[in-house]
């Protein structure tokens, strides 16, 4: 990680953004498998032509794989549901693990929601398909630092 991405994360922990946390490889494994079962459930949806429970899955299974990124590394967020913070640190992160372009486009979405929960947007086909596209990345990304970081624990997590 870079010195100016450690400088980040610092200034986060610093203004109680984020926090220590040991790093729990059976719970990093769960919401890694949440998230996985969230986009699985968001490609129901998506071929259901429900658009918008297929774009606020795919969407919380983003948020679910940057968690579990966090929590690998030994930080949580203070506020799990504060999705800006989520995926600033993330973000920071995102260079060390060459998912740059995946943890941007994954912000964007948090964008297009606030849009559509406000009423500013209507959620389209393209939205959903974005979302599923952009969650499967992030899964594949998180996927392989989990079996980088913990050999041998996928699997062995139970989803409750």
């Amino acid at each position: 990680m870079s010195t100016q991405a450690h400088t980040r994360l610092m200034t986060m922990l610093d203004e109680r953004e984020l926090e220590f946390a040991a790093a729990d490889p059976l719970r990093v494994c769960r919401l890694r498998r949440e998230a996985e079962a969230h986009l699985v459930w968001a490609r129901a949806s998506y071929e259901g032509a429900d658009l918008d429970g297929a774009f606020r899955l795919a969407y919380r299974a983003c948020a679910e794989y940057a968690v579990a990124l966090l929590l690998s590394a030994g930080l949580r967020p203070v506020d799990p549901e504060e999705r800006r913070l989520v995926f600033r640190a993330v973000a920071t992160m995102a260079p060390t693990y060459g998912m740059r372009r995946t943890v941007r486009h994954a912000d964007e979405l948090r964008h297009v929601s606030t849009a559509a929960e406000a009423g500013r947007h209507e959620l389209e086909r393209g939205d959903a398909l974005e979302a599923l596209r952009v969650g499967e990345s992030l899964g594949r990304h998180v996927t392989h630092v989990v079996e980088q970081r913990y050999p041998g624990m996928l699997g062995q997590e139970r989803v409750s």
